[in-house]
Formats: C-alpha cells, structure tokens, sequence
C-alpha cells in the first residue's frame, strides 16, 4: 500500500492546497527524447509519466497527477486537515 511517506511527503501541512478539489494548476516539466516525451511534476515527487508526442504526454501527467491526488486523499482520510493560503 502506497501512503503519503512513500510519496516523498513528510509534512501533511504541506499538501494541503491539494486536498481543496476543483481546478488547480501544476507546473510540469517535459523532456523529449527519441522515444517521445517524458513529463514530471517537481512539486509532487513520483508523479511522471510519459507519451509518443506532447499532448499524449500531457495529458497522461493528468491522469497521473489524479491517481496522484487520490493516494493522498485516501491516506488523508480520517485526519484534521486545513486550507491555507498562499500569496507567492
């Protein structure tokens, strides 16, 4: 069972912008290569994937990032979890 350690998160504080749902963005990183593209999430360690071109790629990190963000939710569930605001 995957939880929030294995995930590279040790501080629950720090996830919590991404426990409010809706529409978020995420900065994602892309390298191409001869076999195609492969696409990272700096901000959420583990979270890559992969496509023959760009758009596939991109939207596989989608797919990715929801599978993502639900591992953390389920590991979440049960705890005393807040918002916070971030002016960056």
């Amino acid at each position: 069972m995957l939880n929030i350690q294995m995930l590279g998160i040790n501080n629950v504080r720090a996830i919590l912008p991404l426990l409010a749902g809706g529409f978020m963005r995420y900065r994602i990183a892309l390298h191409q290569s001869d076999d195609g593209f492969s696409v990272s999430v700096p901000g959420l360690p583990g979270c890559w994937s992969q496509g023959a071109t760009e758009a596939e790629a991109v939207e596989n990190i989608k797919d990715a990032l929801r599978e993502y963000l639900a591992v953390i939710d389920e590991q979440l569930r049960g705890e005393q979890v807040r918002e916070i605001e971030l002016t960056v």
